[in-house]
């Protein structure tokens, strides 16, 4: 018998480590040991475990789909209990109790308009590049992370499901899995599981969500959760599209991406999902189907250059090649919430950087001698921008995450400096002029904002850049 793809959600998802089919991994080691038998499966939740239920409606309570009837605690988070989303009319609390209950307990039954009763139960009405994907979710403005780790090597999940446990919530000071969810399928596990991890976590991302939390999901990589799609459409003889990917890959992956946004409960609370896939083309070719689908959904695009993290250019984030729509589209907020003239000062600096690397592959070829001393002090401006603002160190506790304030106070110090007319006899005195303005402010960076230290290299800073020598 055929059934439609469902999730189970409710309180007992976080911490815990899920394949595509969401069975918890570490019961199914318990259970079966190292290697699985065809059609395994446990229950995710814990049918034994009690939670505390408390209502907020009342026996004759008119609902509607979406209304909350009760609260479920789990730690810090509040599961709300609501009326399925698939009711079309009003409904009625025809009873509902107060205490302790597994996940399998009905807590409440409800009437619609033709009579008919229902039973509700906590819960099931119904995201160098991995220390990147570390440092967005310790430091993101979100509540849930969820991690799918979509046909990644083995050695590469082994990495996720162990680092993640270690690291630190600088929110609370706990561990940062305690309001984690992984979801993992290796190459080598069934084609199927690989396809359906990324609905499975975005199905529990958007379960989150609907309770007014903020959820972060990480998809690494979509490329492969392509890959699973296109083997699965091959066994079953559907017609291939471009590279034999199947013809509706295009139109999967819009539906994927476009089930993040915001959302407003019937209670009137926010809750979001942010989704952020990492696509992982084969030899860098940003041309293939999955990549150019990726690219006409989303509305920013980090691209990661291999050349950057081989000259220890960390997060290796190319700023040639990666984009975001939102400089437009919010254009008028960042001028009335950030800074007058911010979007201009962005736009500014993206032009001296791509100066900067023009000089860079003149001088490749010529030498520093085939260029003008203006065009090497333009070079020299756009590597201060790269190496003390765009790189960060992120075993630093302070440059590993600033503040937005500092970050604009440190961005409009960086467009001050890059923007004054200077004077150099020759190549060598800009050269050496730079070097030291790079080696204060990195260790500017590496300052605490309220230490002695930050004010002396700030004092340096500016004491450097105001010396009449360098000057016009």
């Amino acid at each position: 018998m055929w059934v439609l793809l469902s999730v189970t959600l409710g309180p007992g998802l976080l911490g815990l480590i899920f394949d595509g089919l969401q069975n918890p991994l570490t019961d199914l080691a318990a259970g079966y040991g190292t290697f699985l038998p065809r059609g395994a499966y446990i229950f995710p939740l814990d049918r034994e475990k009690k939670w505390s239920f408390v209502p907020n409606a009342q026996t004759g309570t008119k609902l509607k789909a979406g209304d909350t009837i009760g609260a479920v605690q789990e730690g810090r988070f509040t599961h709300k209990i609501m009326i399925p989303f698939d009711e079309s009319g009003e409904v009625t609390v025809q009873w509902i109790q107060q205490g302790n209950f597994t996940v399998d307990t009905p807590i409440a039954h409800i009437q619609d308009a033709s009579g008919k009763g229902m039973g509700c139960i906590p819960g099931p009405f119904g995201a160098g590049k991995t220390v990147l994907q570390n440092l967005i979710s310790r430091y993101s403005e979100v509540d849930i992370v969820i991690v799918v780790a979509c046909g990644e090597r083995a050695g590469e999940v082994v990495e996720t499901i162990t680092e993640f446990p270690k690291l630190i919530d600088p929110k609370t000071g706990g561990a940062l899995m305690d309001r984690t969810i992984i979801i993992c399928n290796t190459s080598s596990m069934p084609v199927a599981a690989r396809e359906a991890s990324i609905y499975t976590g975005i199905t529990v991302g958007e379960y989150y969500r609907q309770m007014g939390y903020n959820v972060l999901l990480i998809a690494d990589s979509t490329s492969r959760w392509a890959q699973a799609m296109r083997e699965t459409s091959g066994r079953l003889e559907e017609i291939p599209g471009e590279e034999a990917y199947p013809a509706y890959l295009d139109s999967s992956i819009k539906a994927v991406y476009e089930r993040s946004g915001i959302v407003r409960s019937n209670d009137g609370s926010l809750g979001s999902l942010t989704m952020i896939g990492t696509v992982s083309p084969a030899g860098g070719n940003f041309e293939e189907p999955v990549t150019q689908s990726t690219l006409s959904t989303v509305k920013t695009f980090l691209g990661l250059s291999a050349d950057r993290a081989y000259k220890r250019f960390y997060p290796a984030v190319d700023i040639l090649i990666s984009w975001s729509r939102y400089l437009d589209q919010l254009g008028d907020w960042f001028e009335k919430n950030v800074a007058p003239g911010w979007v201009d000062r962005i736009r500014s600096m993206t032009e001296l950087l791509k100066q900067g690397e023009k000089i860079n592959q003149m001088m490749q070829v010529t030498g520093e001698e085939g260029v003008t001393l203006e065009d090497f002090v333009t070079y020299q401006k756009s590597l201060f921008l790269d190496m003390v603002y765009l790189q960060q160190d992120a075993f630093d506790e302070v440059d590993a995450c600033m503040p937005l304030e500092r970050q604009q106070t440190s961005f409009g110090l960086v467009c001050d400096l890059i923007n004054r007319q200077y004077k150099f006899a020759d190549k060598g005195a800009a050269r050496e002029y730079f070097t030291r303005l790079t080696m204060l402010y990195k260790n500017l960076n590496y300052s605490p904002e309220d230490s002695p230290t930050y004010g002396d290299y700030l004092k340096q800073i500016h004491e450097l850049a105001d010396s009449e020598t360098h000057l016009v």
